[in-house]
């Protein structure tokens, strides 16, 4: 089972070839793993990309590849996987009609309280502590706040935000009034990382390189 995000900022993409099922949230990382390219003579990727605009009943599941091995695209849905390596697109679960601010509340916790369930499980190869991020904002310290009922968590949070000076967006004094312990990171920290290349720039140069190479051709 695969399991997309709840929501259609990112997907789940699924190329068949050769025997071997690949799957990546990255269309980028599938096409290298599974030795693909796209096709340079095909003008609508952006379109294909775009079209979730359109909902998750109307967009664009294929993008065409230079071999004919179509890279099939799964947005907010469970995919189940069989022995064969085909496999069907389970929708997700839609949320609870809410009639009160009580029942909006109970339900994410009972969420929380799932997610961190999972993460915590002894059957788990690799299990996972509790952590939430929190800034000034609303979202995140209303799930911090929520998550401290069901569990110990530790808050992550960015000393600056944005470039700018002084810790404005900082969570660290909402992490403290709510008794969490909190962690504090350079937002540009990962520039000095030298055991791990920079995938954004990585991206950059690779749709460079491939522009490039179409408008040559």
């Amino acid at each position: 089972m695969l399991v997309t995000p709840q929501h259609t900022l990112d997907r789940i993409n699924l190329i068949n070839k050769d025997g071997v099922l690949h799957a990546s949230n990255s269309l980028a990382f599938l096409l290298q793993q599974a030795d693909e390219t796209l096709d340079q003579s095909f003008l609508f990727y952006d379109s294909y990309m775009a079209s979730i605009r359109e909902g998750v009943r109307r967009y664009r599941r294929r993008l065409p590849t230079a071999c004919n091995v179509d890279v099939q695209i799964v947005y907010y849905s469970n995919i189940l996987i069989d022995s064969n390596l085909s496999f069907t697109s389970i929708p997700k679960t839609r949320s609870p009609e809410f009639l009160s601010f009580q029942a909006y509340r109970d339900y994410l916790k009972q969420t929380i309280d799932s997610v961190t369930a999972n993460a915590v499980n002894s059957e788990r190869r690799i299990s996972y502590k509790p952590k939430a991020t929190v800034s000034r904002g609303y979202d995140s310290p209303a799930v911090l706040a929520l998550a401290t009922e069901i569990t110990e968590v530790e808050a992550l949070s960015f000393s600056t935000s944005r470039g700018s000076i002084g810790d404005e967006d900082c969570g660290k004094i909402i992490a403290e009034l709510l008794g969490v312990p909190v962690r504090l990171f350079d937002r540009l920290g990962y520039r000095d990382r030298v055991d791990f290349p920079e995938i954004e720039n990585a991206m950059r140069l690779w749709r460079r390189e491939f522009l490039i190479k179409d408008f040559n051709e």
